[in-house]
């Protein structure tokens, strides 16, 4: 009987994985005949809305979700869900009036009035919502969502390429496709809602208190997590190479969107199986074995993934998009080492270790940034600076596995 329920459970992941996969193939070839009709400029300040709504998604519900995954009783899960849409509601209406604030001062782009409900959105599609289906039974709605965005989003995308091909037109279509994902999840919105409502003042404290670490470090290390692949965009962005910010998410989205998409399915199930797990003194050899299945998975992905993006780019894009190719091989080195620290980034809020984590991402980001910075002052070259953060950045996982298992230790339950 085991064995029955272990071989379903296998295949409801697979279908997650494969979903997720298939519907991030159906936006990346979107992408392609994208990039085929607009200029890399127009892509870029794409590409710059949608990091910075990731960028933000990543803080806007505090982590509750996470929390909720390893919640001891089901009425503790439902407030911390709860918690975790208050906090997204919170975080709009401030990045609403923060936006208005720098609109009327003429410092951000028109597009910026679509940040705050970006955030949101992608907070509840990408984060919110899977940690809500964690049960491996429930997986498949969330596999129906995600391809109802990815259809939306493809659409939207080749759409904007032949009638209106913008900056403006791709964010759009962005925004509606998230939208509609939420909706299709309508249920999932009213049990968080209902949670919300039945929070009271001295469970909230109780709940913030029991977090507060989650918040205090596991929150910036999130964001942070994000920002760590971000740093060309904005290090672009603020030398105005709006055609490199282009370029590199053409490549980004090639070599990572899909390792994004797989792993935000897997996280809530593997951290939900770990920590009802009875035996955590293996813990740490299941994470070493893991992370050595990973570092091949890595490896694989990456020479399948820069292979793919040379082909496309010499038989099918633009002469404008030449540079693709070698952005995506510059940054396999770091697609190898990101996907085997994978296992461990999941188990960092099991194993207590938020402050090294917090801290490791700071670092990296300030070495990736000033790397980039750098090469930019010496060379002005956009691909010079690419390189020399891949190779910052692969080193630093390297760094943070090995630290990570040195200073490993198994909370006793």
């Amino acid at each position: 009987m085991r064995h029955v329920l272990a071989d379903k459970r296998a295949k409801r992941l697979a279908a997650l994985v494969f979903n997720r996969g298939a519907a991030q193939g159906l936006v990346f070839l979107s992408t392609i005949v994208a990039a085929k009709h607009i200029a890399p400029s127009e892509f870029g300040q794409a590409g710059l809305f949608t990091s910075l709504c990731s960028f933000l998604a990543m803080a806007s519900s505090l982590r509750f979700e996470i929390r909720a995954l390893v919640a001891r009783t089901p009425g503790e899960r439902n407030r911390l869900f709860g918690l975790a849409y208050f906090s997204n509601t919170l975080f709009l209406g401030v990045a609403g009036i923060l936006v208005a604030v720098l609109t009327a001062a003429g410092l951000v782009a028109s597009w910026a009035w679509f940040i705050p409900a970006g955030m949101v959105l992608v907070s509840f599609v990408q984060y919110v919502f899977p940690a809500q289906h964690s049960k491996i039974e429930q997986v498949s709605r969330l596999g129906w969502m995600t391809q109802l965005v990815a259809v939306v989003t493809a659409s939207s995308q080749i759409l904007s390429a032949l009638y209106r091909p913008t900056a403006t037109a791709l964010i759009v279509g962005r925004l509606v496709a998230w939208m509609l994902g939420a909706i299709f999840m309508a249920r999932a919105i009213l049990d968080g809602v209902r949670g919300a409502r039945r929070l009271t003042v001295s469970r909230t404290l109780l709940l913030l208190k029991a977090s507060k670490r989650e918040i205090a470090y596991g929150v910036p290390a999130a964001v942070v997590s994000v920002l760590t692949l971000q740093v060309p965009v904005y290090v672009y962005a603020f030398h105005s190479m709006p055609a490199a910010i282009g370029i590199y998410w053409l490549a980004f989205n090639l070599l990572f969107m899909p390792y994004l998409i797989v792993s935000s399915s897997i996280r809530p199930i593997f951290l939900r199986s770990i920590s009802r797990s009875p035996d955590t003194s293996l813990l740490a050899h299941k994470l070493r074995k893991l992370t050595a299945v990973a570092l091949t998975v890595g490896v694989a992905a990456s020479v399948l993934a820069t292979f793919a993006c040379f082909l496309l780019a010499r038989f099918f894009l633009p002469q404008q998009w030449q540079d693709a190719p070698v952005y995506a091989a510059m940054l396999s080195l770091l697609l190898t080492s990101l996907v085997a620290q994978t296992p461990i980034s999941f188990a960092i809020p099991l194993v207590q270790l938020q402050r090294f984590n917090f801290v490791g991402g700071i670092l990296q980001v300030l070495a990736r940034a000033i790397a980039m910075l750098l090469v930019l002052r010496i060379t002005g070259n956009a691909v010079h600076a690419i390189a020399a953060f891949s190779v910052i950045s692969a080193a630093g996982y390297v760094v943070y596995i090995f630290l990570f298992f040195r200073f490993l230790r198994i909370p006793q339950r």
